[in-house]
């Protein structure tokens, strides 16, 4: 430390002379799936979207109810599980591949929060992303190639108190979502200093929806 940094209220949080706190977190990708759960969320909400409004066009087919609503019900079921089931083999094969952990940096000060992804493990993420993006060109797949381009062009998130709509709170997975449209942002804590970063976040977001 060269002096120009200072241990904040809780130790573990280092105040730099910028009036920024700084730490860094390792999140243990087996024991806090909380990566896998927000892929889960995700996913499930697009499938249960696209139920919704093939039940909604099919409505009007003759014997529709109640044959043709289980049917088509269990066709998205077994997707859906399917679905699930092939994230949970990529996210084991991306924690086997940051060696089980997820290192990330924030910068959090009176104006907003940063949340990066640790520069040696972006590089592994951008080999993935290309990866993604190579089959997805080989099969035709256009999603494919738009979500592996997505997942390697953002190393750095940020979030301004100002757009916070609603703040998340997870102590038992050192978690908290900060919720904002078009951005959603996730900040790892540690036992130690939860509480601080806490208050300190819903200090500077007053008029934020808290869910705890």
């Amino acid at each position: 430390m060269d002096g120009k940094e200072q241990k904040a209220s809780q130790d573990g949080i280092l105040r730099g002379s910028d009036g920024v706190y700084r730490w860094v977190h390792e999140l243990k990708l087996l024991k806090n799936p909380s990566i896998l759960f927000v892929v889960w969320k995700i996913l499930g909400g697009v499938f249960v979207g696209i139920w919704l409004f093939v039940m909604l066009l099919s409505m009007g087919d003759s014997n529709f109810w109640w044959h043709g609503f289980l049917s088509l019900s269990k066709v998205f079921a077994l997707l859906t599980l399917g679905m699930l089931a092939l994230c949970l083999i990529g996210y084991l094969f991306y924690a086997a591949l940051m060696g089980g952990k997820y290192c990330v940096q924030f910068e959090m000060d009176e104006h907003g929060i940063r949340h990066t992804q640790i520069t040696k493990q972006f590089k592994r993420a951008r080999v993935l992303s290309a990866i993604a993006v190579l089959l997805g060109a080989r099969s035709g797949n256009i999603g494919a190639m738009g979500a592996g381009l997505l997942s390697g062009s953002r190393q750095s998130m940020y979030s301004r108190w100002s757009s916070i709509k609603s703040v998340d709170v997870y102590p038992r997975r050192n978690l908290i979502k900060l919720n904002a449209p078009l951005n959603k942002n996730q900040i790892y804590v540690r036992d130690e200093d939860f509480a601080f970063v806490r208050q300190y976040i819903l200090s500077h977001c007053p008029k934020a929806r808290l869910r705890e």
